[in-house]
């Protein structure tokens, strides 16, 4: 598991860091491109590790050496920008109507987000007024 969340903590840095190049119908992603493709990309990412046997596949990688593990982090990142078109269009496919304008993975008081993404749904539970409080409390 925890190499899983070093992978998409990885690919998510260079995702949203504009000095990595990424290019998508022959145009560079802008930043608001960016956020989107990192948030579906890891929320299907996730889903699919959650789906499967995920917690197997990525137990044995995480059990190697860091220097291996680097190794696996940076394939991963070169073949989706090698394949961005794929990838784009995948996730696309997969997440329909879900835009760079219109995506929004937070819950809010009057609409549920249109892309469930684990790590945007538990950031924004640890800063809801009631965990909050309990936290503040506790100390």
């Amino acid at each position: 598991m925890q190499f899983f969340l070093d992978l998409i903590v990885h690919l998510s840095h260079k995702i949203i860091d504009p000095k990595y190049e990424i290019t998508w119908n022959d145009e560079d992603l802008s930043g608001k491109e960016r956020l989107w493709l990192t948030t579906v990309l890891m929320s299907d990412m996730f889903e699919e590790f959650a789906r499967g046997d995920g917690f197997v596949k990525f137990a044995n990688v995480g059990g190697i050496g860091e220097p291996s593990k680097a190794f696996f982090r940076d394939y991963f990142w070169d073949k989706i920008v090698e394949h961005m078109e794929l990838v784009s269009q995948s996730l696309c496919h997969r997440n329909p109507g879900v835009t760079p304008d219109t995506i929004q993975p937070y819950v809010h008081e009057d609409n549920a987000p249109n892309v469930l993404s684990a790590l945007h749904l538990i950031a924004q539970g640890l800063c809801f007024e009631h965990v909050y409080f309990l936290t503040r409390n506790a100390s």
